[in-house]
């Protein structure tokens, strides 16, 4: 497993290298500014706004600021103690859990969060959720697959319909993107995760088909006799343990699986800035009560 897992998070996305000797600090006012610091001397090259949610590692404080690493980034930064509270907080959306209180040792890489697709911009926060019971649904199938050596890797989750449509317009092929202009994906409702396997003792991802995201009929199930002999195994063998756990796959996706039963559905349209925050010790009894 990559050491940018730590023994209580497991998370690893846009936001965070964790270091043994940082302290761990989350975004509580959306919108805080982070100064890139050039690593010899410390001048300032630029910004980027964090959203309310975001994990970041704690190197020393300065007066009111809080110099912190970016994985995305060479360097440091700096950022408002105002607007950060000291530990680890977990977004609770309705209906649905912050998957890295859920998922410690899974590989989180919110491609959509980030500029390495096809926009070229990130669309949404690099914050990991689901519907509350298709994240039970992927803790179970995680667990079946770390039996074997394996690992999840996670490249999206939710996904909010704003995104939808922004990909849509890009893609105009509802085999790959779903059509947001009639209706909602399994994303837009915290129902779908889209992923991969890592093997636990190397921490390397599989051989599978085609890059994430590979939009066209390269990825799909019913070209699969143009894959290698490798990616055709590995993809049966996560597919047969997903459906164990309940989910089902879509024929364009080799990556994509959905919880398509009745039950409880994310808001579409989640506000990620009214998303409440809670303290680690906190969220467990919130989502496991009593």
């Amino acid at each position: 497993m990559s050491s940018s897992f730590s023994d209580q998070t497991g998370y690893k996305g846009e936001t965070v290298t964790y270091q043994p000797e940082e302290k761990y600090f989350t975004v509580t006012e959306p919108d805080t500014v982070l100064y890139r610091l050039r690593e010899k001397n410390g001048e300032l090259r630029g910004y980027k706004i964090l959203p309310i949610g975001t994990i970041l590692g704690g190197i020393e404080s300065i007066d009111e600021f809080l110099i912190c690493s970016y994985e995305d980034y060479e360097g440091q930064f700096c950022v408002s103690l105002n607007n950060v509270a000291e530990g680890l907080y977990y977004v609770l959306p309705e209906n649905g859990l912050d998957l890295r209180f859920l998922l410690l040792d899974v590989e989180y890489d919110i491609l959509f969060a980030t500029e390495r697709n096809i926009t070229g911009h990130a669309m949404y926060p690099a914050i990991p959720m689901l519907e509350r019971k298709t994240a039970y649904m992927l803790q179970q199938a995680n667990a079946a697959f770390k039996e074997d050596g394996f690992a999840v890797k996670l490249y999206d989750t939710y996904r909010p319909k704003s995104a939808q449509f922004e990909l849509y317009d890009i893609v105009q092929d509802s085999r790959f993107i779903a059509n947001p202009y009639e209706n909602n994906s399994f994303h837009q409702v915290g129902r779908a995760v889209d992923m991969s396997l890592i093997e636990l003792k190397t921490g390397k991802e599989l051989e599978m088909p085609t890059p994430m995201h590979t939009f066209n009929v390269s990825a799909s199930r019913f070209n699969s006799d143009t894959w290698t002999e490798t990616a055709r195994k590995n993809v049966e063998y996560m597919t047969n343990i997903m459906i164990e756990c309940g989910f089902r796959t879509i024929s364009t996706e080799w990556w994509h699986f959905e919880n398509g039963e009745e039950g409880d559905y994310m808001d579409p349209y989640l506000d990620y800035s009214s998303l409440p925050l809670l303290p680690a010790d906190e969220y467990g009894d919130c989502i496991f009560p009593n």
